[in-house]
């Protein structure tokens, strides 16, 4: 996180080599097939000038990397020569895209009502797709994925305490990042620390002189304080071995423990209520009028092989989620929900379905980057793999609604386990052919899905010709890489 842009990008090619020649010998090429290029979809957790669907230039680092240069560079070309200097198997980047955007494809591949992409993790981020362009904006369809990088943005009236101050002025980078810094997961620990610091030193909470170990920098990290916040017993056993573990605290009262646990509480409470104020202004700002009923929204996860309803009149708006702080800690999720609510009048907020979509970030980079496969559509002899097996018609396994004669557990793979089958690709597979298969929703084609946006491109490549989403073989060689984000 400190070191040279050749260093970290070496660090991670290496990795990245390493679990290639590690995959399962049903993903190795096999009866002599043309295709020996891995194709990686990259998914980059900073802020980048995209100049194309495959390259960008990085703005500035953030979440505590300080690396010594890499601003200003192509992101792609850092990695892409990484890769070639191990010397291993051919790896081709071939997608870029930012982790928001990535969990919003990810989430709109199963769910066409999916217009926004959230990320809630060691950082935190947003997208969403925006109508109303200006007439310079290089949209065939008058839609395009907006970044809003918002975990650099700043107001007078965001809540900022001492102990914001403190951590953004001696961060790696004071002054930028301020909306992060008060919601991030990597952030939460560090705002606890330095509240309980002042109160040991100005209160003795602990009583006695103030643990060294109380004064070191992110000692307390978010998943161990999300551990005494959670503590339900009644001498909050679990407050006084953490802070017995992290600070060396031997021996504390029960009313000292109360007063951390109320401490986790208030700024838990605080950092989701700030992103839910983030997502009520998406809301308001891409479908200021369109909340007037519905029914109540959950958290569903969506798993890798879920499928979910093709998009009808249901009038939803569903925000696709990712990211280790939302999905793992259960309180903010019931803070930030009801903050939510608390915002948007009842009507408007069972219009909201928030759906945490697991690692969807990775995987919506692999979907981008298999729409931009330069050997999607070939034609190849037939392999094992450990898909479910389909008739002839069924060549592709369906994007939004399942086939009217499926089975449930020809889609989920927690229901049965699949079988080692034989699996026929054919020949030019196409998402947009004729017949039962022509509803289907399309994440990388223009024309009839016309009122959609476009995930595959960015953009300077938003003319680009109609891009065909992923055969089955081409799956097998494409990789999704998420960096940097929890």
């Amino acid at each position: 996180m400190l070191g040279t842009s050749e260093e970290l990008f070496d660090f991670i090619a290496k990795r990245l080599v390493d679990f290639v020649n590690r995959e399962g010998e049903e993903y190795r090429i096999k009866n002599k097939r043309p295709q020996q290029v891995r194709e990686l979809g990259l998914t980059f957790s900073f802020p980048v000038k995209q100049l194309s669907v495959k390259s960008g230039v990085l703005i500035q680092w953030t979440k505590g990397f300080k690396i010594a240069d890499g601003v200003g560079a192509d992101v792609v070309t850092l990695l892409q020569s990484a890769i070639n200097r191990q010397h291993g198997p051919k790896i081709d980047v071939v997608v870029l895209v930012n982790d928001t955007v990535g969990t919003l494809a990810g989430g709109r591949y199963w769910n066409d009502d999916v217009m926004v992409g959230m990320i809630l993790g060691t950082g935190t981020n947003a997208c969403y797709v925006e109508r109303d362009l200006p007439s310079h904006a290089p949209s065939k369809k008058g839609e395009m994925v907006i970044n809003m990088e918002w975990g650099g943005f700043w107001s007078s009236h965001l809540p900022r305490t001492y102990a914001d101050e403190q951590l953004d002025n001696e961060s790696v980078n004071p002054g930028q990042a301020g909306y992060e810094k008060m919601i991030g997961g990597m952030y939460l620990g560090e705002i606890v620390r330095r509240v309980l610091l002042r109160m040991a030193r100005e209160a003795s909470l602990f009583g006695g002189p103030v643990p060294a170990k109380l004064r070191e920098p992110f000692i307390l990290i978010t998943p161990e304080m999300s551990k005494m916040h959670a503590d339900e017993s009644g001498d909050l056993r679990v407050v006084a071995k953490i802070l017995r573990d992290v600070f060396g605290v031997q021996k504390t009262e029960l009313p000292a423990r109360r007063i951390v646990h109320d401490v986790c509480d208030i700024v838990t409470m605080r950092s989701a209520r700030l992103a839910a104020a983030g997502i009520v202004g998406i809301l308001k700002k891409i479908m200021p009028d369109a909340f007037d009923s519905g029914t109540s929204g959950s958290l569903k996860t969506l798993h890798r092989n879920s499928m979910v309803a093709k998009r009808g009149d249901s009038g939803k708006i569903v925000l696709a989620m990712d990211g280790g702080l939302y999905e793992h800690y259960t309180q903010y999720r019931i803070y930030m929900q009801a903050a939510v609510n608390e915002l948007l009048s009842e009507a408007q907020a069972k219009r909201l379905v928030i759906q945490l979509s697991k690692d969807g970030s990775g995987i919506g980079a692999t979907i981008l980057a298999a729409c931009h496969s330069q050997y999607r559509g070939q034609s190849h002899k037939s392999y094992e793999t450990n898909e479910p097996s389909y008739a002839p018609h069924e060549k592709m396994v369906r994007f939004g609604d399942a086939h009217p004669n499926a089975t449930k557990s020809q889609f989920t793979q927690y229901d049965t386990k699949p079988t080692n089958t034989q699996f026929t690709q054919y020949e030019k597979p196409s998402l947009r052919s004729s017949g039962a298969q022509s509803d289907r929703p399309n994440l990388c084609s223009s024309g009839a899905q016309s009122d959609r946006p476009n995930l595959c491109t960015s953009q300077s490549q938003s003319d680009m010709p109609n891009c065909q989403p992923p055969s089955q073989h081409s799956v097998s060689y494409i990789y999704g890489l998420n960096i940097f984000e929890q």
